[in-house]
């Protein structure tokens, strides 16, 4: 596996903890621009399902053909690809009446939204995907979109292929562009924690804090889930209101994930400064905290030295991907004049990233 350091050593005493990052350039041949099909997304949220394969979700995704070094074709609001260990990676999206469209779609036809990538987990030979249901908003082409609320998606049969996927859907009825529950899951003991989200009272998004609900396991299949999460307000309180919620720590993220490292038995989670080029960890020792202030880990290059990228966003931690010590996670970066990812090959996918969690500087 090829490696580019990306984020020298830190300057440290002997015996004293130091952290480091390299970029995993074989992992970013996963999802980088094919001849025909994929051409790029963003999104990239990924969750183990059964006989060793992984399911991929994403949300804008160019289908079509390389052509004269531009990518030729529509975008589709949201694709999937299943990585099988054995049989590679396969790309997924609607081709009903032989019209390219969304893998998930709205139950009506005239629905004028559409969904994309939240967060998702197996239970039990189920698959949940807690997905953003979004809409046209005010902003120029390719930030005309607005958060009108979360819909999970269950899928009985996640070790099908998704052609043959049975999906019910349950609309949560909560969730907007200043809050929502589905950046994050991780399954404990009999609950389901959702990180969420939220804006404060004066829905400033530059300030959002991130905020933690939970639902029992065992109520993820009847009716009326978005009414059954309780969010965190201090020690064991949990109440239904989430402006009461307790704040884990900002900037709050929309799209990332939380892991439990096994070798530093700590809980962690990815964020980032709004349109900075830095990648920021936090950590905590139980997953309702306390978590620590976030701290940069990386330095993402290309937007720093690309006046023409808006930034990088949707960094995400692939427990599946990270060993013990080690976080292995992904980021997408995108242009400022939407067009221009039609004709770059270098933005636009996922790019991904191996933190170590626990390198010791020798004594001598």
């Amino acid at each position: 596996m090829a490696f580019l350091t990306a984020l020298a050593l830190v300057a440290a005493a002997p015996g004293t903890l130091v952290a480091q990052a390299t970029r995993n350039e074989a992992l970013d041949e996963l999802f980088k621009p094919r001849q025909r099909g994929f051409l790029g997304a963003d999104g990239a949220a990924s969750v183990s399902l059964p006989g060793d394969r992984t399911l991929w979700a994403f949300g804008d995704t160019i289908v079509g053909t390389l052509r004269n070094g531009k990518k030729e074709g529509p975008m589709v609001r949201n694709s999937i690809a299943i990585v099988d260990s054995k049989q590679g990676v396969e790309f997924f999206w609607d081709l009903s009446d032989g019209i390219m469209g969304d893998f998930f779609q709205p139950q009506n036809i005239e629905d004028p939204a559409w969904y994309w990538p939240g967060t998702g987990i197996t239970i039990d030979g189920t698959l949940y995907l807690f997905l953003s249901r979004m809409d046209k908003g005010e902003g120029p082409a390719g930030f005309a979109f607005r958060t009108v609320g979360c819909t999970l998606f269950r899928v009985s049969n996640p070790g099908d292929t998704p052609r043959a996927w049975k999906i019910e859907r349950d609309d949560l009825g909560l969730g907007n562009d200043h809050f929502n529950v589905n950046a994050a899951c991780y399954l404990e003991g009999d609950y389901l924690y959702l990180l969420g989200y939220h804006d404060g009272p004066n829905s400033k998004p530059m300030e959002r804090r991130s905020i933690l609900g939970r639902i029992e396991k065992a109520k993820l299949d009847g009716p009326g889930v978005g009414k059954a999460i309780r969010f965190h307000a201090g020690d064991d309180k949990w109440i239904a209101d989430p402006a009461g919620a307790t704040s884990l720590f900002r900037p709050g993220p929309t799209e990332t994930a939380i892991h439990f490292d096994a070798k530093t038995r700590k809980y962690y989670c990815l964020t980032l400064e709004p349109f900075k080029e830095r990648v920021l960890l936090t950590e905590a020792p139980a997953i309702t905290g306390p978590w620590s202030e976030p701290r940069p880990i990386f330095t993402i290059d290309e937007v720093v030295a690309d006046p023409d990228l808006i930034h990088a966003y949707t960094t995400r931690i692939h427990p599946m991907l990270s060993k013990p010590g080690t976080l292995t996670f992904s980021y997408v970066t995108n242009t400022k004049d939407f067009w221009s990812v039609f004709s770059r090959m270098d933005v636009y996918f996922p790019r991904f990233v191996d933190y170590q969690l626990t390198t010791t500087v020798p004594e001598n």
